[in-house]
Protein backbone atom coordinates (compact mmCIF):
# COMPACT_ATOMS: atom_id res chain seq x y z
CA UNK A 1 0.00 0.00 0.00
CA UNK A 2 1.31 3.47 -0.83
CA UNK A 3 1.37 6.53 1.40
CA UNK A 4 -1.81 7.97 -0.22
CA UNK A 5 -3.78 5.09 1.28
CA UNK A 6 -2.55 5.90 4.78
CA UNK A 7 -3.16 9.63 4.27
CA UNK A 8 -6.78 9.02 3.31
CA UNK A 9 -7.18 6.56 6.19
CA UNK A 10 -5.87 8.96 8.85
CA UNK A 11 -7.90 11.88 7.55
CA UNK A 12 -11.08 9.78 7.91
CA UNK A 13 -10.57 8.56 11.49
CA UNK A 14 -11.88 9.70 14.85
CA UNK A 15 -8.69 11.74 15.24
CA UNK A 16 -9.89 14.30 12.72
CA UNK A 17 -13.32 14.49 14.40
CA UNK A 18 -12.18 14.73 18.03
CA UNK A 19 -9.33 17.14 17.27
CA UNK A 20 -10.46 19.46 14.47
CA UNK A 21 -7.64 21.85 15.38
CA UNK A 22 -5.02 19.35 14.15
CA UNK A 23 -3.87 19.75 10.52
CA UNK A 24 -5.00 16.32 9.31
CA UNK A 25 -6.14 17.12 5.80
CA UNK A 26 -4.66 14.97 3.04
CA UNK A 27 -2.64 17.99 1.89
CA UNK A 28 -1.16 18.57 5.37
CA UNK A 29 -0.29 14.91 5.86
CA UNK A 30 1.32 14.76 2.44
CA UNK A 31 3.46 17.79 3.26
CA UNK A 32 4.47 16.18 6.56
CA UNK A 33 5.57 12.95 4.88
CA UNK A 34 7.54 14.81 2.23
CA UNK A 35 9.53 16.59 4.98
CA UNK A 36 10.76 13.40 6.65
CA UNK A 37 14.43 13.93 7.45
CA UNK A 38 14.27 17.71 7.35
CA UNK A 39 14.38 20.09 10.29
CA UNK A 40 15.82 19.55 13.76
CA UNK A 41 13.17 17.34 15.38
CA UNK A 42 15.62 14.45 15.77
CA UNK A 43 18.19 16.70 17.48
CA UNK A 44 15.59 18.14 19.85
CA UNK A 45 14.49 14.61 20.67
CA UNK A 46 18.09 13.49 21.33
CA UNK A 47 18.86 16.48 23.51
CA UNK A 48 15.81 15.92 25.71
CA UNK A 49 16.40 12.19 26.00
CA UNK A 50 20.07 12.57 26.90
CA UNK A 51 19.16 15.08 29.62
CA UNK A 52 16.51 12.80 31.09
CA UNK A 53 18.28 9.44 31.12
CA UNK A 54 21.86 10.51 31.86
CA UNK A 55 23.71 8.87 28.98
CA UNK A 56 26.20 6.20 30.03
CA UNK A 57 29.88 6.12 29.13
CA UNK A 58 29.54 3.59 26.30
CA UNK A 59 27.67 4.32 23.07
CA UNK A 60 27.10 1.89 20.21
CA UNK A 61 26.82 3.29 16.69
CA UNK A 62 25.21 1.57 13.73
CA UNK A 63 23.36 2.42 10.53
CA UNK A 64 20.25 0.79 9.08
CA UNK A 65 18.74 1.21 5.63
CA UNK A 66 15.01 1.87 5.31
CA UNK A 67 13.71 1.11 1.81
CA UNK A 68 10.58 2.66 0.31
CA UNK A 69 8.55 2.93 -2.89
CA UNK A 70 7.67 6.54 -2.07
CA UNK A 71 8.48 9.24 -4.60
CA UNK A 72 7.91 12.21 -2.30
CA UNK A 73 10.63 11.81 0.37
CA UNK A 74 13.67 13.86 -0.56
CA UNK A 75 16.22 11.69 1.28
CA UNK A 76 15.34 8.54 -0.65
CA UNK A 77 18.26 7.64 -2.89
CA UNK A 78 19.80 4.47 -4.28
CA UNK A 79 22.84 3.15 -2.44
CA UNK A 80 24.28 0.00 -0.90
CA UNK A 81 21.24 -1.95 0.29
CA UNK A 82 21.93 -4.32 3.20
CA UNK A 83 18.86 -6.41 2.37
CA UNK A 84 19.69 -6.77 -1.31
CA UNK A 85 16.57 -4.84 -2.37
CA UNK A 86 16.47 -2.85 -5.59
CA UNK A 87 14.81 0.12 -3.92
CA UNK A 88 15.74 3.65 -2.99
CA UNK A 89 16.40 4.06 0.71
CA UNK A 90 17.05 6.34 3.66
CA UNK A 91 19.98 5.59 5.97
CA UNK A 92 19.07 5.75 9.65
CA UNK A 93 22.00 6.12 12.02
CA UNK A 94 21.28 4.96 15.55
CA UNK A 95 23.27 5.55 18.73
CA UNK A 96 22.41 3.24 21.61
CA UNK A 97 23.33 3.52 25.27
CA UNK A 98 24.94 0.15 26.03
CA UNK A 99 23.89 -0.08 29.67
CA UNK A 100 20.27 0.95 29.09
CA UNK A 101 19.96 -0.76 25.73
CA UNK A 102 17.91 2.07 24.21
CA UNK A 103 18.52 4.60 21.43
CA UNK A 104 19.55 8.06 22.64
CA UNK A 105 20.16 9.69 19.28
CA UNK A 106 19.30 9.12 15.66
CA UNK A 107 19.88 10.87 12.36
CA UNK A 108 18.75 10.46 8.77
CA UNK A 109 21.01 10.50 5.72
CA UNK A 110 20.36 10.15 1.99
CA UNK A 111 20.46 6.53 0.94
CA UNK A 112 23.52 7.05 -1.24
CA UNK A 113 25.73 8.15 1.68
CA UNK A 114 28.22 5.44 2.70
CA UNK A 115 28.45 4.44 6.38
CA UNK A 116 32.10 5.39 6.61
CA UNK A 117 31.42 9.02 5.66
CA UNK A 118 28.84 9.72 8.39
CA UNK A 119 31.12 9.47 11.40
CA UNK A 120 32.61 12.98 11.55
CA UNK A 121 29.21 14.63 11.43
CA UNK A 122 27.90 12.23 14.07
CA UNK A 123 30.64 13.13 16.58
CA UNK A 124 29.79 16.81 16.29
CA UNK A 125 26.10 16.14 16.92
CA UNK A 126 26.79 13.87 19.89
CA UNK A 127 28.86 16.52 21.64
CA UNK A 128 26.32 19.23 20.77
CA UNK A 129 23.66 17.18 22.58
CA UNK A 130 25.69 17.08 25.80
CA UNK A 131 27.32 13.63 25.73
CA UNK A 132 30.78 13.73 27.29
CA UNK A 133 33.51 11.23 28.21
CA UNK A 134 32.04 8.44 26.15
CA UNK A 135 33.51 5.44 24.35
CA UNK A 136 32.17 4.59 20.90
CA UNK A 137 31.72 1.01 19.68
CA UNK A 138 31.37 0.49 15.92
CA UNK A 139 31.56 -2.24 13.32
CA UNK A 140 34.11 -2.42 10.51
CA UNK A 141 31.88 -0.49 8.08
CA UNK A 142 33.16 2.69 9.78
CA UNK A 143 36.84 1.77 9.65
CA UNK A 144 39.06 4.08 7.61
CA UNK A 145 42.31 5.97 8.10
CA UNK A 146 40.43 9.28 8.09
CA UNK A 147 37.91 8.14 10.70
CA UNK A 148 40.64 6.83 12.99
CA UNK A 149 42.47 10.15 12.67
CA UNK A 150 39.24 12.03 13.39
CA UNK A 151 38.56 10.04 16.58
CA UNK A 152 42.14 10.34 17.83
CA UNK A 153 42.18 14.10 17.18
CA UNK A 154 38.87 14.47 19.03
CA UNK A 155 40.27 12.45 21.97
CA UNK A 156 37.47 9.87 21.70
CA UNK A 157 37.79 6.39 23.16
CA UNK A 158 36.60 3.70 20.78
CA UNK A 159 36.52 0.03 19.85
CA UNK A 160 36.41 -0.90 16.16
CA UNK A 161 37.50 -3.95 14.13
CA UNK A 162 39.76 -3.21 11.13
CA UNK A 163 39.13 -4.11 7.52
CA UNK A 164 41.88 -5.58 5.36
CA UNK A 165 41.65 -2.84 2.72
CA UNK A 166 44.94 -1.31 3.90
CA UNK A 167 48.00 -3.38 2.90
CA UNK A 168 49.83 -3.13 6.23
CA UNK A 169 46.64 -3.94 8.15
CA UNK A 170 46.01 -6.97 5.93
CA UNK A 171 49.57 -8.21 6.52
CA UNK A 172 49.28 -7.69 10.28
CA UNK A 173 45.97 -9.55 10.44
CA UNK A 174 47.42 -12.47 8.45
CA UNK A 175 50.40 -12.77 10.82
CA UNK A 176 48.13 -12.59 13.89
CA UNK A 177 45.88 -15.35 12.58
CA UNK A 178 48.88 -17.67 12.27
CA UNK A 179 49.93 -17.27 15.92
CA UNK A 180 46.68 -16.72 17.82
CA UNK A 181 46.14 -20.41 18.65
CA UNK A 182 49.41 -20.73 20.55
CA UNK A 183 48.67 -22.45 23.92
CA UNK A 184 50.16 -19.52 25.83
CA UNK A 185 47.20 -17.38 24.67
CA UNK A 186 44.54 -19.72 26.06
CA UNK A 187 42.01 -17.96 28.33
CA UNK A 188 38.67 -18.69 29.94
CA UNK A 189 35.75 -16.33 29.30
CA UNK A 190 32.29 -16.97 30.76
CA UNK A 191 33.37 -20.56 31.48
CA UNK A 192 34.29 -21.15 27.82
CA UNK A 193 37.87 -21.50 26.47
CA UNK A 194 39.16 -19.05 23.87
CA UNK A 195 42.48 -17.63 22.76
CA UNK A 196 43.30 -13.94 23.33
CA UNK A 197 46.47 -11.95 22.74
CA UNK A 198 47.37 -8.23 22.69
CA UNK A 199 48.25 -6.76 19.29
CA UNK A 200 49.47 -3.45 17.85
CA UNK A 201 48.50 -2.29 14.34
CA UNK A 202 49.48 0.95 12.59
CA UNK A 203 46.62 2.77 10.87
CA UNK A 204 47.96 5.77 8.99
CA UNK A 205 50.11 7.71 11.45
CA UNK A 206 48.31 6.26 14.48
CA UNK A 207 49.46 3.16 16.33
CA UNK A 208 46.46 1.36 17.80
CA UNK A 209 46.32 -1.32 20.46
CA UNK A 210 43.91 -4.18 20.21
CA UNK A 211 43.23 -7.79 21.10
CA UNK A 212 43.08 -10.78 18.79
CA UNK A 213 40.54 -13.45 19.74
CA UNK A 214 40.01 -16.97 18.50
CA UNK A 215 36.79 -18.66 19.62
CA UNK A 216 36.68 -22.27 18.42
CA UNK A 217 33.03 -22.71 19.38
CA UNK A 218 32.11 -19.67 17.32
CA UNK A 219 34.31 -20.97 14.50
CA UNK A 220 32.34 -24.21 14.31
CA UNK A 221 29.02 -22.35 14.29
CA UNK A 222 30.23 -20.05 11.51
CA UNK A 223 31.53 -23.01 9.49
CA UNK A 224 28.21 -24.85 9.72
CA UNK A 225 26.22 -21.78 8.70
CA UNK A 226 28.63 -21.01 5.86
CA UNK A 227 28.67 -24.53 4.38
CA UNK A 228 24.88 -24.87 4.68
CA UNK A 229 24.41 -21.54 2.86
CA UNK A 230 26.75 -22.59 0.04
CA UNK A 231 25.12 -26.01 -0.29
CA UNK A 232 21.65 -24.47 -0.51
CA UNK A 233 22.88 -21.93 -3.06
CA UNK A 234 24.36 -24.61 -5.32
CA UNK A 235 21.11 -26.60 -5.15
CA UNK A 236 19.15 -23.51 -6.18
CA UNK A 237 21.51 -22.86 -9.09
CA UNK A 238 21.34 -26.47 -10.27
CA UNK A 239 17.55 -26.35 -10.23
CA UNK A 240 17.28 -23.31 -12.49
CA UNK A 241 16.09 -23.73 -16.06
CA UNK A 242 17.98 -21.30 -18.28
CA UNK A 243 15.94 -20.10 -21.22
CA UNK A 244 17.67 -19.17 -24.47
CA UNK A 245 16.92 -15.48 -23.94
CA UNK A 246 18.45 -15.45 -20.44
CA UNK A 247 21.96 -14.18 -19.72
CA UNK A 248 23.51 -16.94 -17.53
CA UNK A 249 26.01 -14.53 -15.97
CA UNK A 250 23.29 -12.15 -14.86
CA UNK A 251 21.16 -14.99 -13.50
CA UNK A 252 24.14 -16.34 -11.57
CA UNK A 253 25.09 -12.97 -10.05
CA UNK A 254 21.49 -12.18 -9.13
CA UNK A 255 21.11 -15.57 -7.43
CA UNK A 256 24.51 -15.90 -5.76
CA UNK A 257 24.88 -12.25 -4.65
CA UNK A 258 27.58 -11.98 -1.92
CA UNK A 259 28.53 -15.67 -2.27
CA UNK A 260 29.34 -15.50 -5.99
CA UNK A 261 33.09 -15.49 -5.25
CA UNK A 262 32.83 -18.96 -3.68
CA UNK A 263 31.14 -20.67 -6.65
CA UNK A 264 32.67 -21.89 -9.92
CA UNK A 265 30.03 -22.21 -12.63
CA UNK A 266 29.28 -22.79 -16.29
CA UNK A 267 26.04 -23.10 -18.24
CA UNK A 268 25.38 -26.13 -20.45
CA UNK A 269 22.14 -27.51 -21.86
CA UNK A 270 20.04 -24.89 -20.12
CA UNK A 271 21.37 -25.78 -16.66
CA UNK A 272 24.08 -24.57 -14.29
CA UNK A 273 27.02 -26.81 -13.45
CA UNK A 274 28.53 -25.57 -10.21
CA UNK A 275 31.31 -26.40 -7.75
CA UNK A 276 33.08 -24.70 -4.87
CA UNK A 277 36.16 -22.55 -5.38
CA UNK A 278 38.51 -24.23 -2.94
CA UNK A 279 40.94 -21.35 -2.42
CA UNK A 280 38.20 -18.80 -1.80
CA UNK A 281 36.40 -21.13 0.60
CA UNK A 282 39.64 -21.95 2.46
CA UNK A 283 40.45 -18.26 2.90
CA UNK A 284 37.00 -17.62 4.35
CA UNK A 285 37.22 -20.63 6.67
CA UNK A 286 40.63 -19.55 8.00
CA UNK A 287 39.13 -16.28 9.26
CA UNK A 288 36.20 -17.85 11.08
CA UNK A 289 36.11 -17.60 14.85
CA UNK A 290 38.85 -14.96 14.72
CA UNK A 291 38.31 -11.24 15.26
CA UNK A 292 40.53 -8.28 16.16
CA UNK A 293 38.89 -5.24 17.76
CA UNK A 294 41.26 -2.28 17.92
CA UNK A 295 40.79 0.30 20.63
CA UNK A 296 41.79 3.65 22.02
CA UNK A 297 41.54 4.04 25.78
CA UNK A 298 42.12 1.63 28.64
CA UNK A 299 40.57 -1.82 28.23
CA UNK A 300 41.52 -5.26 29.50
CA UNK A 301 41.02 -8.17 27.13
CA UNK A 302 37.84 -9.12 29.03
CA UNK A 303 36.44 -5.57 28.91
CA UNK A 304 37.24 -5.18 25.22
CA UNK A 305 35.57 -8.49 24.37
CA UNK A 306 32.45 -7.74 26.43
CA UNK A 307 32.04 -4.28 24.91
CA UNK A 308 32.69 -5.51 21.38
CA UNK A 309 30.05 -8.22 21.74
CA UNK A 310 27.58 -5.69 23.13
CA UNK A 311 27.17 -4.32 19.59
CA UNK A 312 24.38 -6.86 19.27
CA UNK A 313 22.18 -4.56 21.35
CA UNK A 314 21.71 -2.42 18.23
CA UNK A 315 20.60 -5.43 16.21
CA UNK A 316 18.25 -6.89 18.82
CA UNK A 317 17.28 -3.67 20.58
CA UNK A 318 15.58 -3.51 23.95
CA UNK A 319 12.56 -1.65 22.66
CA UNK A 320 10.34 -2.29 25.73
CA UNK A 321 12.80 -0.13 27.69
CA UNK A 322 12.71 2.45 24.94
CA UNK A 323 8.91 2.61 25.16
CA UNK A 324 9.11 2.89 28.93
CA UNK A 325 11.32 5.97 28.59
CA UNK A 326 8.81 7.46 26.19
CA UNK A 327 6.09 6.94 28.82
CA UNK A 328 8.13 8.87 31.37
CA UNK A 329 9.14 11.65 29.00
CA UNK A 330 5.94 12.07 27.05
CA UNK A 331 3.23 10.77 29.36
CA UNK A 332 0.68 13.38 28.35
CA UNK A 333 1.25 12.72 24.66
CA UNK A 334 0.86 8.98 25.26
CA UNK A 335 -2.50 9.54 26.97
CA UNK A 336 -3.57 11.63 24.01
CA UNK A 337 -2.61 8.83 21.61
CA UNK A 338 -4.45 6.22 23.68
CA UNK A 339 -7.55 8.38 23.60
CA UNK A 340 -7.36 8.60 19.81
CA UNK A 341 -6.77 4.87 19.38
CA UNK A 342 -9.70 3.90 21.63
CA UNK A 343 -12.12 6.46 20.19
CA UNK A 344 -14.92 5.07 17.98
CA UNK A 345 -15.06 6.13 14.38
CA UNK A 346 -17.65 8.87 13.72
CA UNK A 347 -20.86 7.43 12.30
CA UNK A 348 -21.80 10.44 10.22
CA UNK A 349 -18.44 10.89 8.54
CA UNK A 350 -18.26 9.24 5.13
CA UNK A 351 -14.94 9.22 3.27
Amino acid sequence: MDENFYISLISCTAMSEDHPDLPLSSQSLSRMLSRIGEGTVNLEFSHKLIQQISTGSTLIYDIKSLSSYSQSISLLEYGYNRDGLDLSQINLSLIVDKDLGIPVMYDLYPGSIADVSTLKNTFKKIEAQGAKNYAMIMDRAFFSTDNIEEMVSADISFIIPPTSTLKNVKEAISAIHKSIDDPEHLKLYEKEPLFAMPVVIDVGKNRLNGYAYYDQKREQQERNTFYKRLYDLMEVLRSKNLKTWMNPGEVFRETAKRDAKFIEWKAAGGKFQVSLRKNAVSQAINKMGKFIPLYRGEFTWEECLALYRSKDVVEKGSFPLFLLQFQNLFGNFRSFLLKIISAPLPRKRIC
